[in-house]
């Protein structure tokens, strides 16, 4: 198992769960996060969630023989 990774698997996975959670209980006009002309709040959260499932999911494999 890769501490490393593991380590900052979880931390992404935190933060993606402040962010959405402050995007579901702020107002729209306190968060901006623009692709395009296009307000998509939910986007850095998703990114986060998605970087944070593979670091665990690496650290945790085992490797083969």
């Amino acid at each position: 198992m890769k501490k490393t990774k593991l380590i900052w698997g979880v931390v992404c996975l935190v933060l993606a769960a402040v962010i959405e959670i402050l995007n579901l209980t702020l107002p729209p006009e306190s968060s901006m996060f623009y692709a395009g002309e296009e307000n998509l709040r939910w986007v850095p959260a998703v990114i986060l969630a998605i970087v944070g499932i593979a670091l665990v999911e690496t650290a945790l494999k085992k490797p083969a023989l």
